[in-house]
């Protein structure tokens, strides 16, 4: 099932970059997060809920990568990292909204929440111990890196288990 979440987010990815900003990015290999992750920058956080479970996504950019992102997303050049906020927000909602999508044709019902950004130097997320799945998904491309991270909660694992997934 990891693999194939962690497909669905890279194809997602590559589907907003392309659509949005005419550019091709291209994914690393995706690895399970510790119980801790040291972020920066700028990272655009989405939850989505439903009776079956919950997920949060995450897409976290450097603050020069978040930049050039907005940048390419509104067609020109910004002044400060506080115009790149609702940019990486709507990022993260667009690649969101695609792997909802996906869960929901599998079943699922669920509802996204507004998109939600913090930034700063050298912030942490925390996973409980018992989360069955949080994945990070490294990601380049002209413009810099950022990371894709996508978090599930059991409730969510067992019913895509439950759907063969």
């Amino acid at each position: 099932m990891t693999g194939l979440l962690a497909q669905l987010v890279i194809d997602s990815t590559c589907q907003v970059f392309q659509m949005m900003l005419l550019t091709d990015v291209e994914a690393g290999e995706p690895e399970p997060i510790d119980q801790k992750m040291e972020l920066s920058g700028i990272t655009g956080i989405i939850g989505f809920a439903g009776k079956d479970g919950s997920c949060l996504l995450h897409l976290n950019c450097p603050a020069e990568t978040a930049k050039d992102i907005a940048a390419k997303m509104l067609g020109m050049e910004l002044e400060s990292l506080d115009e790149a906020k609702d940019a990486i927000g709507e990022m993260a909602n667009m690649i969101a909204g695609n792997v909802k999508s996906f869960l929901v044709d599998m079943g699922l019902q669920l509802e996204l929440a507004i998109p939600t950004t913090v930034s700063g130097e050298a912030f942490e997320i925390s996973i409980d111990s018992d989360t069955p799945v949080s994945l990070r998904i490294p990601f380049k491309y002209d413009g810099g890196r950022f990371d894709v991270v996508l978090i599930l909660s059991s409730g969510m694992v067992e019913f895509l288990e439950s759907k063969g997934m």
